[in-house]
């Protein structure tokens, strides 16, 4: 069973990731072309099946989708399982998404029916931060206050 879904599972993702090169996925790539850039923030997980034609109902981390909903280009990694141990990080086309009972929905390149979408099940969304759109003034992405230093009103470091 467990290398059925392998087998499935790869043959999965080499559909999407040539979905991806057809779309000129070059924005999520790394320098050699091939992996994802270095610079990928996790932003949520793929959950249950939406319906029969592949859609996939998005688990974000955060209750702000607007990155999720506004990049085209996801990587999806596998938290360490048996069978998925050798499946790498994967660039991915999102063809479709939107918002459907207050959940996000989203529609894959190369993703056919609902048997491809239960492969991708657990799949946690990277994307690259040079994709987020840009902010109003003043605004700011969690991800851009990791490293700074925290100081006091009244000046004094933490």
């Amino acid at each position: 069973m467990q290398s059925a879904s392998a087998d499935s599972l790869r043959l999965l993702l080499s559909r999407l990731a040539q979905c991806s090169v057809a779309a000129n996925a070059s924005g999520t790539r790394g320098p050699d072309g091939l992996t994802p850039p270095p610079d990928c923030i996790e932003l949520g997980r793929i959950g249950e099946p939406y319906s029969i034609k592949g859609w996939l109902n998005i688990i974000p981390h955060s209750g702000d989708i607007a990155v999720l909903k506004h990049v085209r280009q996801w990587v999806l990694q596998w938290p360490a399982t048996p069978w998925r141990a050798a499946v790498g990080p994967t660039v991915v086309q999102v063809e479709a998404n939107r918002v459907h009972s207050g959940r996000l929905i989203a529609l894959l390149c190369g993703i056919l029916d609902r048997t491809d979408a239960e492969l991708l099940k657990g799949a946690q969304i990277w994307v690259s931060r040079t994709q987020f759109p840009p902010l109003k003034k003043g605004e700011f992405y969690w991800v851009d206050l990791i490293g700074l230093d925290v100081i006091y009103r009244e000046g004094v470091h933490l």
